[in-house]
């Protein structure tokens, strides 16, 4: 079916309201349908004040991570893996950190999609060499990421981008997060990096 693309502007006068752009119809090709948690992995859970819960903040799902670090292959087709050691500040996506200065790390290529598409993007993400212990740290939005201008991009069910926002480094992602899942046919948010536009994590809506 068709979806309706739009964006919702964040920024100075829109705080805590959307701005939305039409935009022409687009279309998944037919047999790829990703359904909603399919790539599940160390999830943490947002709730409302009466317990229930709102969305999960989504860390690389550890299986298929071992799976790149086996075979020594990543979503690329790069091999061998590129190792780094971190100077510190580098987003960590396997467990939704910064990392310390002196770790080792693995610099792959990702693609957050269960099937190949359009808007399937494959792109560099840090992870750690051996697996670690995942995103467990809290029940919101991950604390280290908090404060990074983001672009949260809205996918629905069948892998259609259909809305999107800039996040500014002084606004709540709660906030956004709520607003953007409060349209129609929005399913998960992907946040990636302003300038470079590396994926960061996923954001999926438990409603």
């Amino acid at each position: 079916m068709p979806s309706r693309s739009c964006a919702v502007v964040s920024g100075p006068g829109h705080r805590g309201r959307a701005t939305y752009l039409r935009e022409l119809p687009v279309r998944m090709p037919p047999g790829c349908q990703q359904p909603p948690g399919s790539l599940l992995a160390m999830t943490t859970t947002t709730t409302q004040s009466g317990g229930a819960p709102t969305f999960r903040a989504l860390a690389l799902p550890p299986a298929r991570l071992d799976h790149i670090r086996q075979t020594g292959t990543d979503d690329g087709g790069n091999h061998p893996l590129r190792k780094v050691t971190a100077e510190g500040g580098e987003p960590v996506r396997c467990c939704l950190r910064i990392a310390n200065p002196g770790e080792e790390l693995l610099l792959i290529a990702y693609r957050p999609f269960d099937c190949p598409g359009p808007y399937a993007e494959t792109g560099p993400v840090f992870i750690h060499v051996e697996r670690c212990e995942g995103y467990r740290e809290s029940t919101q939005y991950p604390e280290q990421f908090r404060g990074r201008p983001q672009v949260f991009r809205c996918y629905d069910a069948a892998g259609n981008i259909v809305g999107g926002c800039l996040l500014n480094a002084t606004d709540e992602p709660e906030v956004v997060i709520a607003e953007l899942f409060s349209e129609p046919g929005v399913e998960r948010i992907h946040t990636r990096n302003v300038i470079y536009g590396c994926y960061m994590l996923e954001i999926a809506s438990v409603a």
